[in-house]
Parts: structure tokens; sequence; C-alpha cells
């Protein structure tokens, strides 16, 4: 039985998202918003996440943000980033209200792996079908490494095979 799943990267300026049927890739797109308010732009966000993928996802999946001890994660901490990307996370969950709603630590998926070494991970699995990988990059190729790593054979080398949709090849 084939299942949407929506993959989402939560940011402070916006949010990527992947989309998967079953475990084929569809696509991953970034999401903005120029309103003032933090609360303003997660409910803008989240809103144009309904607007493109409705509310018929079975499964959607969240990096659910994690405290790394250092000089950059102090400051994040201290400016209160954390909790308004949990904040993020609640309207977002509210407005797309799907079958199931899961939240992936940052820590247990990618911990500090660079973004870069990430990027290049998706594009290994997903090949030519990167061109499906839209808008400013940085979120929606967080977001399809989530979709990549959540279906990783267990114990595995990643397939591309395993990972494509029929809809989107060429």
């Amino acid at each position: 039985m084939s299942r949407n799943k929506l993959f989402i990267d939560p940011g402070l300026d916006g949010a990527g998202a992947a989309h998967f049927l079953g475990k084929k890739f569809v696509h991953a797109n970034s999401f903005y918003s120029k309103e003032g308010r933090f609360e303003d732009a997660a409910l803008h966000i989240a809103k144009q996440l309904r607007d493109v993928y409705g509310k018929r996802q079975d499964i959607v999946v969240v990096e659910f943000p994690c405290f790394f001890p250092g000089r950059v994660g102090y400051a994040s901490a201290a400016r209160g980033d954390i909790l308004r990307l949990a904040y993020s996370i609640g309207v977002i969950q509210g407005v797309l209200r799907p079958k199931k709603f899961v939240c992936v630590p940052v820590r247990e998926y990618k911990g500090q792996l660079p973004k870069s070494v990430a990027k290049r991970r998706v594009k290994q699995v997903l090949r030519s079908k990167v061109c499906r990988i839209q808008g400013r990059a940085s979120h929606a190729w967080d977001a399809a490494y989530i979709g990549v790593w959540w279906h990783r054979p267990e114990g595995k080398a990643w397939r591309a095979e395993n990972l494509v949709s029929r809809r989107s090849r060429s």
C-alpha cells in the first residue's frame, strides 16, 4: 500500500518539504514567509504547506530541534531559536492534521553532519531526480535528506532505485 509521506525541515525563516509516495521520491520544495512576527510567519508557512500538499498526508515526519553545546548552540539558545522551531512544528501539525505525526530529533538522523555532506548523500541516492528539488535549496535538501534517511534499508547501503518515483522518471 502506497502511503503519502511528507518530510519537513522547519526553520526560522522557512521550511523545506519532501514528498514521497511509499518509498518513492516525488519532489521537494522550500517555503518562506516575510511576515514580521515569527508566530505569523510559522502560520503562513504551514498554510503554504497545506495549500501545496493538502491534508491528505498519511505520515508527516518533522525534524525536531536539539541543543548542541558550543558557541553557536549557546547563542541560538539565548535567542530562543529552539523554542521558536518547536512552536513552528506545533503550528505545522495543527494546520496539516496528518493521520500520523512523527518528530525525528536532528541528533538521531543527522547530528552535526555538514549540509554539504547531506546534500551529497541525497544526490547519490536520487541521482538525476535531484532536479525535483526546487526553491532556495537549503531547507528542501534537508527535507529530502530526512526522507532518504527514513527509507534507508536497515543495515544496508541506500539504493536509489527504491527511492525514485515512476512519475518523476524522464
